[in-house]
């Protein structure tokens, strides 16, 4: 998806800039209100197909999969257990999980294309959002694959290395070298990693190149994209809230359409909440560019007439 300008143009170079947490954030919300419909059905597309692989899967085999009903009224421990082991081996929802990873891909691909012609000045529309994203799925997938791997990977070896000391020599500080690793690593692991979709979607990239230049990117920024995140989560949890006080007042009184509603308004929310963080990342991918590579000059000067 490595966008260039065509040979000989002369279009107006963007102008770019720094900008701070909440420039960026604001430029996302004014991308959103200004191309509703582009956001949205990248959005709505991708989790559709997502629903419809889940819901498909759960009518054609519904033994393959875990019935949550059934814990519902369980106050008994012993026939928890016992609903839990009768119900062991359905693997239906971690098959589902893993195939729906594909139109997860193509949504993140797609909306991230999108975000990215936008704040460059670039004319996008749906259909090409979605075709250049269709070519970006299969390396998206592996490195998202590579990517978790390596998370959870050095998270249990930073767990296993501060838990050893402590429980043999049982000393308080190497206790707190246990708890950082336990509570704090995984946000420092998420900030440094933050960008690896974009670029691998942006940048054309596979997942080794995707992590290095993550981490380079993000070096000295760590507080910066952790407050993005803190502020992505509070819209979230807003859009949640106002969902919820909107359309589910009328069913609080009638469980079938109180349920019915609630998946409803669940998939409304994923539809209309997701472009925001994807929009953010991409902007934050090319404000990183701007102050560490000078990239506005490197579009300016791409924006100059060129001859063959």
């Amino acid at each position: 998806m490595t966008m260039e300008a065509p040979l000989g143009s002369t279009a107006e170079a963007p102008q770019l800039r720094p900008l701070g947490v909440g420039d960026i954030i604001d430029r996302v919300l004014r991308m959103y209100r200004q191309r509703p419909v582009l956001f949205l059905t990248l959005s709505a597309i991708p989790n559709l197909i997502g629903v419809l692989i889940a819901q498909g899967a759960r009518l054609v085999w519904p033994n393959a999969f875990l019935d949550f009903d059934q814990f519902a009224f369980l106050n008994d421990p012993n026939r928890m257990l016992a609903q839990l082991q009768a119900q062991q081996g359905r693997s239906g929802d971690t098959i589902v999980g893993l195939v729906s990873v594909i139109p997860q891909s193509l949504g993140i691909a797609a909306l991230t294309y999108a975000a990215a012609n936008m704040y460059l000045g670039r004319p996008v529309a749906i259909g090409a959002a979605f075709r250049a994203a269709l070519a970006d799925v299969p390396r998206l997938i592996l490195t998202l694959f590579v990517l978790v791997i390596v998370l959870f990977g050095i998270w249990f070896a930073a767990i296993f290395v501060s838990t050893l000391p402590a429980v043999i020599s049982g000393i308080g500080i190497l206790i707190i070298l246990v708890f950082f690793a336990v509570a704090v690593l995984p946000f420092f692991l998420l900030a440094s990693f933050a960008l690896v979709p974009t670029v691998s979607a942006l940048e054309d990239a596979g997942p080794i190149h995707s992590m290095r230049r993550s981490l380079q990117l993000i070096a000295g920024s760590r507080w910066r994209i952790i407050g993005l995140l803190v502020l992505l989560l509070v819209l979230e949890i807003v859009l949640g809230v106002v969902l919820s006080a909107v359309f589910l007042g009328a069913f609080l009184t009638q469980s079938t359409a109180g349920r019915v509603a609630a998946v409803l308004v669940g998939a409304a929310g994923t539809i209309a909440w997701e472009p925001l963080p994807w929009a953010t990342l991409a902007l934050f991918y090319y404000d990183m560019r701007v102050r560490k590579e000078a990239l506005d000059l490197q579009l300016a000067a791409e924006a100059l007439p060129r001859t063959e």
